[in-house]
């Protein structure tokens, strides 16, 4: 019995037949982000920009319902999306649009579904897969971009505001009109956090958050940005360009979505692992009478933390290694949030 001679693909190098590895090998991914709540499809989207950033030459595909203005304005910061399938109401995909043979019950009826290989990804990402705890796994992370047309006018009403662009400032979030937070108890957390960056530093806080929470007076040093232009990249910009991002109370993922490699704080009630992903960092602060102090010693910690943003945080530079140009699964959960010993 004679047999035939393995081909030979020496000559391609190391990654030659690798998947992703090259522009002829580039990976089709398509993602699923059917999430309705602004947190959900945030992290949707940061989780597909994630899963193409781990190869080298990818095409990222994704389908979400035309429902909300947020689900555009942050499709539109998701860089990493070669194309974007919009539908109205909660219609989905049949799955027959995933099957490439001509003799589907069901065709799509663009043309451009098939051109783009829509029909035939190499992976596809669905809800359930997209787990917010495996974003601090990925070794490449998500990067959002804010539309260059928007960002003059934003950086003009920015430094209307009064924020010094010579020096740095911190951004913090204000809890949700809706939120069960009492407004005094972050009136309270707001006025000791400005003691230490307005009077002992000469620095700024500068508010992000829901426009519709109403505050009392503001301690001096401490300006309102929720009402920037642009809506949501406004405020995008705000934290992006901060030292750090003290989010007193649980602001769904801004930090994570808008704040980039913008480090993050957060008061929490116990000392036990927090499974949040990116560069953050948890305090303790229980309601007791400690509180203030605690607060202002996890404020000092911080601007300690970094020290390497005296003045306007500068857009983000990768310089992580190069991509596997694979995804190994299961995937692990990213590195929990640190503790800062405030102690």
């Amino acid at each position: 019995m004679q047999y035939e001679a393995l081909p030979n693909f020496s000559n391609l190098g190391p990654y030659g037949g690798q998947s992703g590895a090259s522009p002829a090998r580039s990976i089709t991914i398509f993602a699923h982000l059917l999430a309705d709540r602004w947190d959900d499809f945030l992290i949707q989207n940061l989780y597909a920009a994630a899963v193409r950033r781990s190869f080298d030459h990818a095409r990222l595909f994704v389908f979400y319902h035309n429902g909300p203005p947020f689900h555009r304005d942050i499709a539109k910061m998701n860089a990493d999306i070669t194309y974007a399938w919009r539908a109205d109401g909660t219609a989905s995909i049949p799955l027959d649009y995933f099957d490439s043979s001509h003799d589907a019950a069901l065709r799509s009826g663009s043309p451009v579904w098939y051109e783009q290989g829509c029909d035939k990804p190499d992976l596809m990402l669905l809800p359930s897969i997209m787990d917010w705890r495996h974003l601090g796994a990925f070794e490449r992370p998500p990067r959002f971009v804010l539309p260059r047309d928007q960002v003059p006018t934003i950086n003009r009403a920015f430094r209307g505001l009064g924020v010094d662009a010579n020096w740095w400032y911190c951004a913090a979030t204000v809890p949700d009109h809706d939120a069960l937070v009492h407004r005094d108890e972050f009136s309270a957390a707001l006025r000791v956090a400005a003691d230490v960056i307005v009077k002992e530093h000469g620095a700024c806080v500068v508010l992000v958050g829901d426009p519709a929470t109403k505050l009392g007076p503001l301690p001096d040093g401490v300006i309102d940005a929720r009402s920037l232009p642009e809506g949501i990249f406004g405020q995008a910009y705000a934290i992006a360009k901060a030292r750090f991002l003290f989010d007193f109370f649980p602001s769904p993922w801004l930090w994570l979505a808008f704040g980039l490699d913008t480090p993050w704080l957060r008061r929490t009630d116990t000392r036990a692992a927090v499974p949040l992903p990116g560069r953050g960092f948890i305090f303790a602060a229980p309601s007791t009478r400690d509180a203030g102090s605690r607060t202002a010693n996890a404020v000092t910690a911080m601007i300690r933390e970094t020290e390497d943003c005296p003045m306007w945080r500068s857009d983000p530079h990768d310089n992580f290694g190069p991509a596997k140009n694979r995804m190994d699964l299961p995937m692990p959960w990213g590195p929990n949030a640190r503790m800062i010993n405030i102690d």
